[in-house]
């Protein structure tokens, strides 16, 4: 599940009715959509496939989030915590290749 930390809860616009505790309290298993869970994990899922669709060129789009549910699951995690660190105005450095464009400008 996703952690969130105390210095992104505050600055956020929901800090005031955000307890960072209800996040491990939701119900269902990742893997069955017909629990709030899985259904929260299928959105995740189809909204950041779309920002790498939109925002990679597709033969890496579809190398990076086709090929392989395991390096999938990594680029996608990789894009939310790309966004979340950019709206708390926080930097982070990556040395790799191939390298990526920044999911900033998308809109979702």
């Amino acid at each position: 599940m996703v952690v969130i930390s105390s210095g992104f809860c505050t600055r956020s616009l929901l800090h005031e009715s955000l307890d960072s505790s209800l996040i491990d309290k939701i119900p269902g298993c990742q893997n069955d959509r017909k629990t709030l869970l899985g259904e929260l994990n299928w959105i995740f899922t189809a909204m950041t496939d779309t920002i790498a669709w939109n925002v990679l060129p597709h033969d890496l789009f579809r190398r990076l989030f086709r090929q392989d549910l395991l390096v999938a699951s990594l680029f996608r995690n990789f894009l939310l915590a790309e966004r979340i660190m950019r709206s708390a105005n926080w930097s982070y450095m990556v040395n790799w290749s191939p390298k990526l464009q920044t999911a900033v400008s998308d809109l979702v």
